[in-house]
């Protein structure tokens, strides 16, 4: 999967010291769904020492639930579906 970033990080105000923290931000920004956010981190969970993505995860579960609280009214989903990904097959 490749996940393609249109806009540079520290434009957007991002400020990320590892990969784990930028798939949580990005995910609570809306900027990937909240289920891609979570395959992204099961996938790396390998390559971090234990506990960063358990804590990774618990993170996204409060971006989860902060998301289902505003509810599907205020546009979105509760997902964390944001903007589309890729080039839109262009």
């Amino acid at each position: 999967m490749t996940i393609w970033l249109s806009w540079p990080l520290h434009d957007k105000g991002l400020k990320a010291w590892m990969l784990p923290d930028l798939v949580v931000e990005l995910a609570a920004r809306g900027g990937i769904a909240l289920t891609v956010a979570e395959v992204i981190l099961r996938t790396i969970r390998a390559r971090y020492r234990a506990g960063v993505i358990e804590h990774s995860l618990a993170r996204l579960q409060e971006v989860k639930q902060r998301a289902e609280s505003r509810g599907a009214g205020e546009g979105g989903d509760s997902t964390g579906g944001g903007a589309p990904q890729g080039n839109g097959g262009q």
